[in-house]
């Protein structure tokens, strides 16, 4: 099924035609975006053919509802100015349909994406958090002493092997010493990830001067590595289109209804009428970031254990080729911070360009640009992602 995205990407990663292939997860990509534009070019269509209906209603269910709309309407008389803005965006303007959307899409895509690790994994990561951080002696310490250990019984094996050849010991008693060299081997194996390591923490400490922490990369590989590409960019395009569609009749809902000509009559009319659109937009697509966001940290606390955040960036292995500044000058929260800013930064200026589209679009009534600006937004934004994919 093409609901099961996660399943999708990571049973099928290729899709073939004779002798062409293609990529699946760009293929999703390109079938929701056809999918946005068909269902936005609808709508649009379908909106400028409503109508006002006339008349009126004098059924009870209708007084009810005359009386709770003037309850409501007097409520909403006693907040500010901003506060009736941000209401306008949200329910006026049908923001909270979108909103819901968008959190229903975050939280779809953050639970599919889960990674599920061995139990000998486990134990791995439970054995980095007790022995490992930035003093790994005991680490160190227990490789050495199991390669020893391992040297020894193969050099006893040798010598059962040259007894037992010569006829001076049982068969037996060689074969004993045979099965601690393969058990003693299969513990060595076992502390072939702390070896590899270790041997990387020494050439960072070498190259560039860091001391980097004895940590394990499961769990933030799924935050920083590439393992999150495909959750990051929907998260992204998520945030970014849900901010453009509610930001998108910003200012075309005083222009449909005729109250623009009484805002710009006012003193300071149009000052303050553009202060308050920004303002409430801005907190809008605040409140969308941070909300998606939040269902996306809430499911990552909840799928793994995050340690040693405060250890330098460059300890994690999958970011050790070709560091950047930022990689070698920041500790791990930090650099998770810098990502997340970046993409506030993304969520303002699609903000921004909303408003102003909706703008534009009030004093030219074509509402056709909006689908396409957001595709355009939406293919930029890929391009970013997949250009910046270590920042974005």
């Amino acid at each position: 099924s093409m609901l099961y995205v996660n399943e999708l990407l990571t049973t099928y990663l290729n899709w073939g035609f004779k002798t062409y292939v293609f990529g699946s997860f760009q293929t999703c990509m390109l079938l929701l975006l056809m999918l946005a534009l068909g269902l936005g070019s609808f709508a649009v269509m379908r909106y400028d053919g409503m109508y006002p209906r006339t008349g009126s209603s004098d059924s009870l269910l209708s007084k009810l509802a005359g009386k709770i709309k003037n309850i409501y309407h007097r409520v909403m008389s006693r907040y500010s100015v901003l506060m009736m803005e941000i209401h306008k965006v949200f329910f006026t303007g049908k923001g909270a349909w979108v909103l819901l959307v968008v959190i229903v899409l975050a939280v779809y895509f953050c639970a599919s994406e889960r990674m599920i690790y061995t139990q000998a994994s486990s134990d791995r990561d439970a054995y980095y958090v007790q022995h490992g951080g930035k003093d790994y002696s005991a680490i160190e310490n227990k490789i050495t002493e199991e390669i020893n250990r391992y040297q020894e019984l193969m050099q006893i094996q040798e010598t059962k092997k040259k007894e037992h050849d010569e006829g001076l010991i049982e068969t037996e008693e060689f074969m004993e010493a045979s099965s601690a060299v393969a058990y003693q081997a299969s513990i060595v194996k076992g502390l072939e990830e702390y070896e590899n390591k270790l041997a990387y923490l020494e050439e960072i400490e070498q190259r560039y001067g860091i001391h980097g922490y004895m940590m394990s990369d499961r769990g933030i590989e799924m935050v920083l590595s590439d393992k999150s590409y495909s959750r990051e960019l929907v998260l992204l395009l998520v945030i970014v289109v849900g901010i453009m569609i509610i930001n998108s009749e910003c200012v075309t809902l005083e222009q449909r209804n005729g109250i623009h000509h009484i805002i710009h009559g006012a003193k300071n009319g149009r000052k303050s009428f553009w202060v308050r659109k920004v303002l409430a937009g801005m907190i809008c697509s605040l409140g969308v970031y941070t909300l998606v966001y939040a269902v996306d940290a809430a499911f990552l606390l909840k799928f793994y254990d995050f340690q040693y955040m405060g250890a330098p960036t460059i300890s994690l292995t999958f970011m050790g080729e070709n560091p950047n500044f930022i990689v070698l000058h920041t500790a791990i929260w930090q650099f998770i911070l810098i990502k997340m800013m970046v993409r506030l930064v993304i969520a303002v200026m699609c903000a921004g360009g909303a408003i102003l589209l909706s703008a534009f679009i009030s004093r030219k009534g074509n509402r056709a640009l909006m689908p396409i600006a957001i595709a355009v937004v939406v293919m930029l934004v890929v391009l970013a992602h997949m250009k910046f994919s270590w920042l974005i």
